[in-house]
């Protein structure tokens, strides 16, 4: 069963999470984050292999499309374990 945007806005309330880790880079292992705060959601891909920034304003709406468009079986159940859904 997919999740909703507001279940994962709940949850970050309730149990006052600050990040969570989708991705790292290949070549350097920097983590790429969606960060919450003050009931908004941001979205850090950046590492030490670009110039360039890539923090973004992002949705509730995009953090429910990668936990539930997830393909790989290793990082569901780490989303899973993670956000405690099922």
């Amino acid at each position: 069963m997919n999740k909703l945007p507001d279940d994962f806005k709940e949850i970050v309330k309730i149990k006052k999470i600050r990040a969570w880790s989708v991705d790292e880079c290949a070549k350097c292992h920097a983590k790429f984050n969606f960060m919450f705060r003050q009931g908004k959601v941001f979205f850090d891909g950046t590492c030490d292999c670009s110039p360039r920034d890539k923090s973004r304003i992002s949705t509730w709406g995009e953090v429910a499309e990668v936990y539930n468009n997830q393909q790989s079986l290793v990082l569901k159940e780490k989303y899973q374990l993670f956000w405690k859904l099922d």
